[in-house]
């Protein structure tokens, strides 16, 4: 199989620019009682990555700085790269109440008042000619000199997610294709929830579980996210040019929301693979490489490394979004795929520990169907901390019991009732797979093992 090539962005080409977020829909800030003598009280605060410029009152630009902070240590731990200078970045609630002086871009009021979030090069920046010349020196050397720029509303996640473009483009000059920069994005938001579960809003993890959706491939292969909306942007650059102003507010329209609105969803696709490949110890390290890859400009890197493996990928994806659910781990939910497999014609008994804090593991047997399997286990588990330890029967509420689902080319029969011993019969040729029964999204706190053993009827 051939390496993946290297690829570079032309020199000169624009690092625009538009590394879209969420979109507050429509023109909301117009609605919004406007001052007319009175300005924004805009304070500029200071921490160890960041310059913030916000009409925010202390406390909450104080909160805010530390969850960007958190997500700069998220990036520095991801991409093994410290961020070495800082990143500005401009927050507001009420830009509409922003004089033009305190806003670099002629497009800041669309980004943070329309778009809600945008990640743009200083050298794209018209009012930064010395900046310019200092990316111009930074490409004969490192990429100290990449300096971006932050625009972004008020609302919890999208600073967070604009702030992982930035440490890329400062750390590497570099951002990778649309949808890793955008799922990692969105994981950069995420990680100041805590923990490793999916914390996404309940709404946004019912739009993953629908169906149809993208598949993996459909979602590396997709281009220019951005697309719909860059002709829209680009208009308003050149007509704010023209007229040496700012672009106000009323610029944006109904169309580019609805526009940003599509971008969005896509986003979402976007973070949820981002996600399973960052989590799934099946996958993890394969991923971490291939952001490696992406951020010195080799752009072929994901086939190179996910060839082997895009059948598992896929159905392990697949999985995840029809169960997924607020806190749900697909770190304790991979599936296992290198546990070898014998039928009880190749030897007389088959014994496998399965973890209470993990979804279906592999049993190590393999299945005809309609033949009888004798099975018997040992141990005790616990579905909660505060829930007493049971056998492989479980609780009176089935919390606890011993399930199984058998495997066969891709795809999984309904899952079964064990218990503690008895005889099981097949219904299908495959792979027999186990678990602890519980909340797809509880297993966190679960506690124990059993020991399954199986034999001939």
């Amino acid at each position: 199989m051939k390496r993946p090539d290297r690829t570079s962005r032309p020199a000169g080409a624009p690092f625009l620019a538009v590394l879209l977020v969420w979109f507050l829909g429509g023109l909301p800030l117009l609605a919004s009682p406007r001052l007319p003598t009175e300005a924004p009280f805009k304070r500029v605060y200071t921490s160890r990555h960041f310059i913030l410029h916000t009409d925010l009152p202390r406390s909450q630009a104080g909160e805010m700085l530390a969850r960007m902070e958190k997500a700069i240590v998220f990036a520095e731990k991801h991409w093994g790269r410290p961020l070495r200078t800082k990143i500005e970045c401009y927050v507001a609630r009420h830009v509409d109440r922003w004089p033009d002086s305190d806003l670099p871009h002629p497009l800041a009021r669309v980004y943070i008042g329309g778009v809600g979030g945008a990640t743009v090069a200083r050298s794209a920046t018209p009012h930064a000619a010395s900046s310019r010349r200092a990316d111009s020196r930074s490409r004969r050397s490192d990429f100290s000199g990449h300096q971006a720029v932050v625009y972004a509303c008020a609302d919890r996640g999208v600073v967070e997610h604009e702030v992982i473009h930035a440490y890329c483009y400062q750390a590497f000059g570099r951002v990778g294709p649309d949808w890793y920069k955008e799922g990692m994005a969105q994981m950069g938001g995420e990680c100041c929830a805590g923990g490793r579960g999916a914390w996404r809003s309940p709404e946004a993890l019912q739009r993953l579980r629908r169906q149809p959706r993208p598949t993996v491939e459909q979602i590396i292969r997709a281009k220019q996210l951005a697309n719909p909306i860059g002709g829209s942007l680009n208009t308003m650059l050149a007509r704010a040019r023209q007229t040496q102003t700012h672009a106000p507010l009323s610029d944006w329209t109904e169309h580019d929301a609805k526009c940003v609105a599509q971008i969005r969803e896509d986003y979402l696709w976007c973070w949820a693979l981002c996600h399973l490949l960052a989590h799934n110890p099946n996958y993890s390290r394969r991923f971490r490489a291939v952001g490696a890859h992406y951020l010195v400009g080799r752009m072929g890197a994901f086939d190179y490394a996910f060839s082997a493996v895009r059948r598992q990928l896929q159905f392990e994806y697949d999985w995840f979004l029809d169960h997924i659910e607020v806190g749900y781990r697909v770190d304790l939910c991979h599936w296992d795929w290198d546990v070898r497999f014998r039928s009880l014609e190749e030897t007389r008994s088959v014994r496998r520990r399965i973890l209470a804090a993990r979804g279906f593991q592999a049993s190590g047997l393999r299945v005809q169907s309609g033949q009888r399997y004798r099975y018997q286990t040992e141990g005790r588990w616990s579905t909660a901390a505060n829930k007493p330890f049971t056998d492989a029967d479980g609780a009176a509420d089935g919390s606890g019991r011993l399930v199984g689902v058998i495997m066969k080319d891709f795809r999984l029969t309904e899952p079964f009732d064990l218990g503690a011993d008895g005889v099981f019969v097949a219904p299908s040729d495959g792979t027999l797979y186990l678990r602890c029964r519980d909340r797809w999204n509880e297993l966190g706190d679960n506690r124990g093992a059993v020991v399954v053993q199986w034999g001939q009827h």
